[in-house]
């Protein structure tokens, strides 16, 4: 880069000299006006300056608010940029860009942008000096200095015929003779004549001549450029070589005759200004059409497309480039290349054999990157303060890796070690090590490390800092598609009484120990004397049971085998139940096995005297979650008993049809407002006859089961289709109907036939067959403190009648334990 700037003001620093014989007059003449147009709108600015006139008087400006309709039709000195390089390049890149590869649109033709850049510096006339060999003509000023008895300055101009007349001494042709040689003879001459007197002679002004840039360049034409103008200069003042035109073969041609050939991509690549020749008057500079292209992209220093000479071959190509950049992969290069005009095809190549191959034009050379994996190292991984990649070496061992050495985060014994390894023929192998097995087995951190390995070290348990769960699924899963088509994967399943139950890699000691260490290690409930293995034999699975003393022995399990380890029966947690009220300790007890109510109510330290052993309440989480089943079932029922009668009777015209579905509706209604009522799960029992030991009456408790004796009951509750439900206290004689009568009696929507009493202990006794009122009662039961009468509604449709009859049992049974409940 810093060297195409210094090239770049090198050139411009040339056309300055070279366009100043441009601005000594203050009109500019047509020539001028024609390299004027070439130039960038700085250089107009410049120029402008130097003719001290303001622009609008060199032509039009630019602006076309400050030129107006009625503008004068003069030459436009300032073009667009869309006449200049710009739309050239912008048309060229249309049509020589896309024809390589559309999978990098954005090569380019290397070099064009040189004619692209502003000027670095614009320096004034004069500054440069005339080189010695310069060859005097027509047109050049020299400036003559006097010095001693006579002193003064004055300007000498070249004649059309070649001669100067210098004044009291004479005339002289100096047409053909270099300023060295002009300025020796003016100066012996001034010696010679004028006693005292010396000269110094310097050259003042360049004279300018006329020269011609044809083929492929901006703006083809005549030039008028300065004497000491190179063929860089003229191809600037033309606007430069288009995309068209080639920068290897800038011929230089006089008199007919090619004189010099310039190739740009040496003074591009190299700095090498030794090719651009000065020119002289009547030169010809020819610009042909650009040669065979290449391009080449990827991994290079500079990817382009190149123009190649006849006997450059591919590596040439790749010395434009620059070479290859560091991610280069030599070892496979594509060249993408046209096959006999019809289609493009594919070739590969090493980087050595680029020197032999001989380019075609629209070649295209794909430099793919290295592969980003590092070769010859070794990934340190998991919880380990600095993990990465480890350079390996032969007698790289595991010690070198791990704990004090790369600090790990978990000391050996809460740590699992996991080395990935690949075999000779690409697969991946897995050994998993034990922490524990580290420090037991010293020799184990000996192993050495093979080269491309990956060492993890993660917790035995979860922990927040490593995705131990995801870290297994992900290698198990590798390790099954690594397994050879009808071979079992080296995984390992273990289930049980282990804290982190899965499937795992198969460690290469093949031992339970290894196995149970990857799963978390026993829990506390596991039994440990000996464990079940199942393994895939030739004959299919097998199942084998191994002593503790044999778990760290190697090879017990096998590819696809499964552990599992059983509860011990020691550790089975007991039932835990509850029991509440008129007892000496209540609270919650864990009792055995198969224990019953009669050992709940001695572990409680017995009865207390007030206990009223007949409305003991019993209830079981089992029974709980069976009811609240059956009140969804209902409801379920309820729903479809009410699509049905809607189907069935469209028109509700009919009375009977009328009740029908106005008793479902209400039953799915009480159904809507029960459904988050907790029930009661209650078992009826006869706790008299448990305290008298009667074995059918003492039941066995469960988990979740719980007993309230409450004190002494004095009531008599009355609910259902009554007036006022309610509790009456309970007086010796009184029948059922005398408490129906107390509530206010029945409503309109009461079925007295089905009216029954639930007593204290949960029970329920049907009252009669007939009317209670009316004393009409078949084997009338008596009431006892603690009873509830429930009268139920009437029910007409049979099958909403079964259902009421199965949602009221088990509300009033919840509200009557509830009840009781909260009596204590």
């Amino acid at each position: 880069m810093i060297q195409s700037t210094v090239i770049r003001g090198i050139l411009w620093c040339g056309l300055a000299a070279c366009v100043a014989p441009l601005v000594s007059a203050q009109t500019p003449t047509p020539a001028q006006i024609q390299q004027i147009r070439a130039m960038t709108p700085e250089q107009r600015s410049s120029i402008a300056s130097q003719l001290g006139i303001p622009l609008p008087a060199l032509g039009p400006s630019t602006d076309a608010q400050s030129a107006g309709p009625d503008a004068p039709g003069q030459t436009d000195l300032f073009p667009t940029e869309t006449e200049g390089v710009a739309a050239e390049e912008q048309k060229s890149n249309e049509t020589v860009d896309d024809r390589f590869d559309t999978k990098y649109p954005n090569l380019r033709p290397y070099g064009y942008s040189l004619f692209r850049s502003k000027p670095s510096t614009f320096s004034p006339v004069g500054t440069i000096p005339a080189p010695e060999s310069y060859v005097i003509g027509p047109g050049d000023q020299l400036r003559v200095s006097y010095f001693g008895k006579q002193s003064g300055e004055t300007l000498l101009r070249v004649d059309r015929d070649g001669s100067l007349t210098l004044t009291d001494i004479g005339r002289f042709s100096v047409q053909g003779l270099s300023f060295q040689a002009v300025k020796d003879l003016i100066e012996r001459q001034v010696s010679e004549r004028k006693l005292g007197v010396t000269a110094a002679v310097t050259l003042d002004t360049l004279k300018s001549i006329q020269v011609f840039v044809v083929g492929e360049v901006s703006q083809p034409g005549s030039f008028v450029v300065g004497s000491l103008s190179t063929v860089m200069n003229a191809l600037f003042v033309a606007g430069g070589v288009t995309q068209q035109g080639s920068l290897r073969q800038v011929e230089l041609k006089r008199d007919g005759k090619v004189v010099a050939s310039l190739d740009l991509y040496r003074l591009l690549l190299e700095g090498d200004v030794s090719g651009d020749q000065k020119l002289q008057q009547g030169d010809v500079i020819f610009v042909p059409s650009v040669g065979q292209r290449v391009g080449i992209s990827g991994e290079v220093q500079r990817p382009g497309i190149f123009e190649l000479k006849s006997d450059e071959t591919l590596i040439d190509v790749l010395k434009f480039a620059s070479g290859f950049s560091g991610f280069a992969f030599e070892r496979e290069i594509r060249v993408v290349r046209s096959d006999s005009g019809i289609q493009r095809i594919l070739k590969t190549i090493d980087a050595t054999e680029l020197s032999e191959i001989t380019p075609k034009a629209g070649d295209l050379i794909e430099v793919l990157p290295i592969d980003a994996q590092l070769v010859k190292s070794v990934q340190v991984a998991g919880l380990i303060s600095r993990p990465g990649y480890v350079e390996w070496r032969p007698e790289l061992r595991l010690d070198d890796l791990l704990f004090d050495a790369r600090g790990a985060r978990f000391s050996p014994t809460e740590s699992i070690v996991v080395i990935e390894e690949y075999a000779t023929d690409g697969r991946p192998q897995f050994d998993v090590i034990a922490g524990a097995r580290l420090i037991d087995e010293p020799a184990l951190l000996s192993r050495l490390v093979a080269m491309d390995s990956v060492v993890t070290v993660i917790p035995t348990l979860g922990t927040d800092q490593f995705p131990r769960a995801q870290f297994f699924e992900d290698l198990v899963s590798r390790i099954e598609m690594a397994a050879p088509i009808g071979t079992p994967p080296q995984t390992v399943a273990v289930s049980g009484a282990v804290r982190i139950p899965g499937t795992y890699p198969l460690p290469k000691s093949q031992s339970i120990s290894d196995v149970i260490t990857l799963a978390g290690g026993f829990s506390s409930t596991a039994q440990t004397d000996s464990l079940e293995v199942i393994s895939m034999g030739a004959d299919g699975f097998m199942a084998n049971n191994w002593p503790a003393r044999e778990y760290s022995q190697p090879g017990l399990v096998g590819a696809r085998s499964e552990i599992i380890v059983r509860e011990s029966r020691a550790h089975i947690q007991w039932p835990q139940v509850e029991i509440a009220g008129r007892v000496q300790f209540p609270g919650t007890y864990r009792v055995e096995e198969g224990a019953t109510l009669q050992d709940l109510i001695q572990r409680a330290g017995g009865l207390l005297d007030d206990a009223d052993l007949r409305a003991a309440v019993f209830s079981r989480a089992s029974l709980r979650a069976k009811e609240q089943a059956q009140l969804r079932m209902i409801r379920a029922e309820t729903d479809e008993i009410l699509a049905q009668q809607a189907i069935r009777n469209r028109s509700l015209t009919n009375s009977a049809n009328t009740d029908e579905v106005r008793s479902a509706t209400e039953l799915s209604r009480l159904l809507r407002a029960t459904e988050e009522m907790q029930t009661a799960g209650r078992l009826v029992i006869d706790l008299p006859a448990v305290i008298a030991g009667r074995v059918d009456q003492n039941v066995r408790l469960e988990d979740g089961d719980r007993l309230v004796i409450p004190g002494i009951q004095q009531s008599v509750s009355v609910m259902g289709e009554v007036l006022v439900p309610t509790s009456h206290v309970f007086q010796i004689g009184l029948s059922p109907v005398d408490y129906l009568r107390l509530s206010g009696g029945t409503n309109d929507r009461a079925d007295q036939g089905r009216s029954y009493v639930i007593r204290a202990n949960g029970a329920v006794q049907p009252l009669g067959s007939m009317g209670i009122l009316s004393r009409q009662i078949s084997a009338p039961a008596p009431v006892l403190p603690g009873d509830t009468i429930v009268i139920p509604r009437k029910v007409d449709d049979i099958s909403a009648l079964q259902l009421w009859t199965s949602v009221t049992q088990i509300i009033y049974q919840s509200a009557i334990a509830i009840a009781a409940i909260g009596a204590l």
